[in-house]
């Protein structure tokens, strides 16, 4: 026979002291067969779930327990176990829905009775926790609320509304005694704020003043001075203009006649920029230097980048330099490139042209390798149309060559004094003769180098000889630094080479091969009318760098 279940529902109601309401529902009820016969006694599984509707939906609470049936009647408390959610507000209407073991939920659901919602009594009673305004300033009971100098109160339904009177600003006017601020104007619809220069603001937090544009392109902070520092800004142990950009510029200067940026440090960076997606640190001048730095025990200019381009210099104006160095004294670098962990201090690249041009002597204290080498001057018979060009003679071995044209004596002899340094720079000594003229004559090494000279002996008196004389480098620096003749690639450079293209392969292969992207600001563009505003400058450069 079908079991039907029968319940009576009651709820009890326990008084309780302020911010002690419980969440809890307490219920009674008799569990019946379908002739009304309880149930033998014993333990039951039920499940209790709560609907926001009659029919079908999914629950919003629900808990399972097991009850002790005795007589057909038992009695638990809703929400016990698990406790009401925030999200079960009893400000609507809820229905219950009941499950006992296998069979399935009871039709139709109970819908709740007012005593549920009693629960939301807690939101009225518990003060306590700061939910209800207690006081207004101090004030209880009934407060009012008035305006004066200019201001307005109103209200309409439950909303207070204060407002300046006119349009005006509802600043009144403030005047500081020592002559630092004045705002006055209270009539607006702005006020006008005039400062007493020197301004001193002071404080304690991490910065005292904040200047935030919240759209457009505008400057969050402007200077200008028609004969001093249009911003100064100084700091004992940190930066003292600070400039801070995710896309655009971090710090801009510009100036007609004098220098755009000027940084100075008695022992630190002079100038120092960063920028997530922008430029670092931009300057323009039309006139003086884009930017001017001096230290005293550091760098001028240090700059750093972990992805790319430390320094990028580009010039558009003919036959100048992009980076332009000089040293301002005899034993200063113009410009110096070092390295102590990886094997190139400076690097230069020319697709087109060439890699690098140096306009005078060039000195290299170490050992210069090359592809090929040569030299080019202006032709002789046409310097004005032609050059000429001469290869290097090359050797596997440190090679010296020596050579004249001497004249053998009446007994056929002659000796040849070489420089008295010959023998401490080279050894392994290799020669060569020949006969100048058109008698046949018979001519050998008599005597070998020693003691800076050697001899040549001939059959014949008075001959004319061309002499050749090598040697092998056997001085300090040689005996340190042999040139290899032939040696296997390193690890890293395997499987690349010196000029890829002669092989058929992609220039990526090549031997310390750098990919010169161009750099993301065009200097060429970053300003392109002079006689602009410093403002649409500024939109200028951020509109041609996005």
């Amino acid at each position: 026979m079908k079991t039907i279940y029968i319940f009576l529902l009651s709820v009890l109601f326990v008084p309780v002291l302020l911010g002690q309401i419980p969440r809890t529902i307490s219920y009674q009820g008799v569990l019946t067969d379908n002739s009304g016969n309880p149930q033998p006694d014993g333990d039951y599984s039920f499940i209790f779930n709560f609907y926001e509707v009659s029919t079908g939906g999914n629950p919003i609470w629900g808990e399972t327990k097991t009850l002790n049936v005795i007589k057909g009647l038992f009695s638990t408390s809703l929400g016990d176990q698990t406790p009401f959610s925030s999200d079960v507000k009893f400000d609507k209407p809820y229905f219950l829905g009941i499950k006992v073991g296998d069979d399935p939920e009871l039709s139709p659901r109970i819908a709740l009775t007012s005593s549920g919602y009693s629960l939301t009594s807690d939101n009225a009673l518990d003060v306590a926790e700061g939910k209800v305004v207690k006081s207004l300033n101090g004030l209880k009971d009934s407060v009012t609320i008035e305006g004066s100098g200019g201001t307005t109160v109103t209200t309409t339904e439950n909303k207070i509304t204060i407002s300046s009177s006119d349009g005006g600003s509802g600043i009144l006017g403030i005047q500081n005694t020592d002559n630092t601020i004045d705002i006055t104007d209270p009539n607006g619809p702005t006020a006008t704020v005039n400062l007493k220069v020197p301004l001193s603001l002071n404080g304690d937090g991490s910065y005292v003043f904040s200047s935030t544009v919240t759209s457009g392109t505008g400057v969050g902070i402007y200077g200008h001075s028609p004969g001093g520092y249009g911003v100064f800004g100084s700091s004992d142990s940190y930066p003292g203009v600070f400039g801070k950009s995710t896309i655009g510029t971090g710090v801009l200067g510009s100036s007609n006649s004098e220098i755009g940026v000027w940084g100075n440090s008695a022992s630190n960076t002079g100038v120092y920029g960063s920028s997530g997606g922008g430029t670092a640190v931009s300057a323009f001048s039309t006139d003086g230097w884009g930017v001017d730095t001096y230290s005293q025990n550091n760098y001028g200019l240090n700059a750093l980048s972990a992805y790319n381009y430390g320094i990028v210099g580009r010039s558009s104006a003919g036959n100048k330099g992009g980076v332009y160095g000089r040293g301002a004294t005899e034993n200063n670098f113009g410009v110096l490139g070092y390295n102590s962990d990886e094997p190139l201090a400076v690097y230069g690249q020319g697709d087109v042209g060439y890699a690098g041009w140096f306009n005078g002597n060039v000195y290299v204290n170490g050992t210069f390798g090359k592809s090929a080498g040569s030299f080019k001057i202006d032709h002789p018979l046409d310097p004005a149309n032609k050059f000429l060009y001469h290869s290097f003679v090359e050797s596997p071995d440190m090679m010296n060559i020596y050579n004249g044209n001497v004249t053998t004596d009446a007994s056929g002899s002659v000796s040849i004094t070489l420089p008295n340094w010959f023998e401490a720079l080279n050894k392994d000594f290799r020669y060569q003769i020949t006969i100048i003229g058109e008698e046949f004559a018979q001519a050998r090494i008599s005597q070998e180098i020693s003691n800076n000279q050697f001899k040549i002996k001939t059959d014949k008196p008075n001959i004319k000889i061309s002499w050749q004389v090598t040697g092998i480098r056997h001085d300090a620096y040689a005996e340190k630094n042999r040139i290899p003749i032939e040696e296997f690639k390193s690890e890293k450079e395997h499987g690349k080479y010196l000029q890829p293209e002669l092989y058929g392969q992609p220039k990526e292969l090549g031997i310390n091969y750098v990919k010169m992207e161009e750099p993301k600001v065009n200097q060429q563009q970053i300003i392109k009318n002079p006689n602009a505003s410093w403002i649409e400058k500024q939109k200028e450069f951020r509109n041609e760098n996005k």
